[in-house]
């Protein structure tokens, strides 16, 4: 654990993520943004777009439907094009071969807040945990997948699909930008996908689920994989608050 970092210990954590529906992660490949993700690169960047369309008073907002919009550093799965200049020259007829279908993430995936660029905290603790989590997925026959995912290619799925057991099942980790609470750093998300099974090869009760954790250390990564990702149960001192699919909220 970094020293010196000011975490706050004294508020319980149960109960402190904010209630949402879904979570949209715009792929940046970058570690950091600036404070306000919506204004990076002048205010030009799909982040800013999509918040103008579905954040609050945007055409497509629903007050009982929330989106979360983060930034993530995972990378794109669109090749970078020099004459692509603006997000809005994707829905040119010539640039719509890179809108691809919508597919399921049949994949762990383990998203931590590292946002420097907001708060300290997240930004030393982030990369650190990221680390940890690649360590210890590997060590458990996760694939841990680091490049774009391949949306293109139907004889290629295969890499980012889990198969439902435990030796054929893929991960990602990423760096996300803020979703609140820096004062509980780290803070790490986990969804697993439907489907998923335990290592005894029984169903995972939290499975199609994501699950909040707050005050998150490298010490903690071993035990999170093997009881909430393997094991299906929830560490309850960790634990900030979760989602069923449909966007019901857990509680404990």
């Amino acid at each position: 654990m970094p020293a010196g970092l000011p975490i706050d210990h004294s508020k319980p954590l149960s109960g402190t993520m904010a209630p949402y529906a879904e979570q949209v992660l715009v792929c940046t490949g970058n570690d950091d943004w600036l404070s306000n993700i919506e204004d990076e690169n002048s205010g030009d960047n799909l982040a800013a777009d999509i918040k103008e369309l579905m954040g609050r008073g945007g055409t497509y907002s629903d007050p009982y439907h929330k989106v979360l919009i983060t930034n993530t550093s995972l990378p794109s799965s669109i090749p970078s094009r020099s004459e692509v200049q603006t997000t809005s020259a994707l829905t040119r007829a010539e640039d719509r071969g890179f809108l691809y279908g919508v597919q399921d993430v049949k994949g762990v995936m383990v998203l931590i807040c590292g946002h420097g660029g907001r708060d300290m905290r997240c930004g030393v603790l982030g990369p650190v945990l990221r680390e940890e989590f690649e360590r210890r997925l590997d060590e458990e026959d996760f694939h841990v997948l680091k490049g774009p995912v391949d949306l293109g290619d139907e004889q290629k799925r295969e890499t980012i699909e889990a198969e439902g057991n435990i030796s054929g099942t893929s991960a990602r980790v990423g760096l996300i930008s803020h979703i609140g609470g820096h004062k509980f750093a780290g803070n790490v998300i986990l969804y697993l996908p439907p489907g998923l099974k335990k290592r005894d090869g029984k169903p995972n009760e939290l499975a199609g689920c994501g699950i909040w954790y707050g005050r998150v250390e490298p010490k903690h990564v071993e035990g999170i994989v093997r009881k909430t990702v393997l094991g299906g149960k929830v560490i309850e001192d960790l634990f900030r608050g979760g989602i069923r699919q449909g966007g019901e909220i857990l509680r404990l």
